[in-house]
């Protein structure tokens, strides 16, 4: 079933990854699993729980919303015993985040994001994009975890949400498409329950809710995808975050097109619908490139959202951080974080002067 024979031993060989393997998979005793919030964490986190069970002695999202230092709670991660600490799908630049692990404990980062390493995070993160290879084949944190693990058949349905919860519509294109129609037809579903299963997972952080986020964990470690279709709880969650997005389509604000080919939106609501907007937003106009200015005042934050379906944006990362910017993302989609104290309009204005620059020498 997987497509990976042919990159699965370079992946199992970078030292970070190959340490992973050696000390969590085959060696960790007392591991605290931190991880993102969204689908692809999520099942990341269930695998974890299903291969290692006992040995995990606690789990938990960083806060929802937020990336870097200030979103970890070491003193819970103390508390829980642990001497390996994995962190999953995250995101957040490497260097920031492990400077936060408490002394002693061994940390671990598997991940997928396009993420600057320095130095002394290369031997902690097993990510292969950060490491160079390709985003196509690594889609989910759920298939590095795949590869790494030595594509077992019993976590296949985990896998293939991961991947489904990241990709969205984009998934159609993926040479990763195979692999979840096969998953799905083997579990007798189809390609609709697993996007429908991602949604009602998503919609635990929508409403920013940590501990729907580990019930779903624990749902989908012990009953798999077609357990997340049923639950009362989480399709209750759903119903919440669907009058959330609702309220926050009302409130979208669109502003002037900077250029031929970028179209800007702002949105102010106290609710993590971004994604699902900017997503919207962006088979909408999928000849385009979509800002997303969301602000989330609980957080003291504002979020843009990058998004196109058409146009290549990994590009633009390196020079937004050369900028100053605090960013991260993927191939197709990436989000700068204005935090308070920023003028956010100068960040947006950064943003699209590299955008148009570009665009504009592309359309000469």
């Amino acid at each position: 079933m997987s497509s990976a024979s042919t990159t699965r031993s370079s992946l199992r060989e970078i030292p970070a990854c190959a340490e992973f393997i050696e000390g969590v998979l085959k060696k960790g005793r007392k591991v605290y699993v931190l991880h993102h919030w969204d689908a692809d964490g999520v099942a990341s986190a269930a695998i974890l729980l299903r291969v290692l069970g006992p040995r995990i002695v606690g789990m938990s999202t960083p806060k929802i919303g937020v990336y870097g230092a200030s979103a970890l709670n070491p003193n819970e991660i103390k508390k829980s015993g642990a001497d390996t600490l994995v962190m999953l799908d995250y995101g957040a630049r490497p260097d920031e985040v492990l400077a936060q692990v408490p002394q002693g404990l061994r940390a671990f980062i598997v991940d997928h994001h396009a993420v600057e390493l320095s130095c002394n995070a290369r031997e902690h993160c097993c990510n292969p994009v950060a490491l160079g290879m390709s985003e196509a084949e690594y889609p989910s944190t759920t298939w590095v975890l795949y590869e790494l693990l030595n594509t077992p058949s019993d976590i296949v349905d985990l896998v293939a949400l991961g991947i489904v919860g990241d990709l969205g519509p984009a998934l159609a294109t993926s040479e990763h498409v195979t692999f979840v129609d096969n998953v799905a037809a083997e579990l007798n579903m189809t390609l609709n329950d697993f996007v429908r299963a991602a949604e009602l997972i998503d919609s635990c952080y929508r409403i920013v809710n940590s501990k729907c986020i580990e019930y779903a964990v624990q749902v989908l470690a012990e009953e798999g995808v077609r357990g997340v279709l049923h639950d009362e709880v989480l399709i209750d969650a759903h119903e919440s975050a669907a009058r959330y997005v609702d309220s926050a389509y009302d409130r979208l604000q669109s502003l002037e097109e900077p250029c031929p080919g970028v179209k800007i939106w702002k949105l102010s609501l106290d609710s993590l619908v971004t994604s699902y907007v900017g997503r919207s937003l962006a088979r909408a106009y999928p000849d385009n490139v979509i800002l997303l200015a969301h602000n989330i005042p609980s957080l003291n934050v504002t979020y843009v959202y990058v998004r196109s379906y058409s146009v290549p944006l990994r590009r633009f990362l390196e020079k937004l951080r050369e900028e100053g910017l605090s960013v991260g993302g993927k191939d197709m989609v990436f989000v700068v974080t204005c935090s308070e104290g920023e003028d956010c309009d100068e960040v947006l204005g950064k943003i699209t002067t590299h955008l148009c620059r570009d665009l504009s020498k592309e359309g000469q």
